[in-house]
């Protein structure tokens, strides 16, 4: 029997955020340029470094095809 305890089966903000950009052709530069958040701060999210407060959540969400 395999142990599928170590699999994660849940979606990190990251993964979500990194699977819509590149389901929508919409990269960093586009939601910085339209939204005023910083690049770096997108990159981190996109990693999992950091996730993003509502408010910035909420204003990615519809570039991204995302319901908030």
């Amino acid at each position: 029997m395999s142990d599928f305890s170590a699999i994660p089966l849940e979606d990190e903000f990251g993964d979500v955020f990194r699977k819509a950009k590149r389901g929508t052709g919409v990269d960093d530069a586009t939601i910085s340029a339209k939204t005023g958040l910083n690049v770096k701060e997108l990159a981190a999210w996109t990693s999992g470094e950091s996730t993003p407060s509502e408010d910035a959540a909420r204003a990615i969400a519809p570039l991204l095809g995302l319901d908030s």
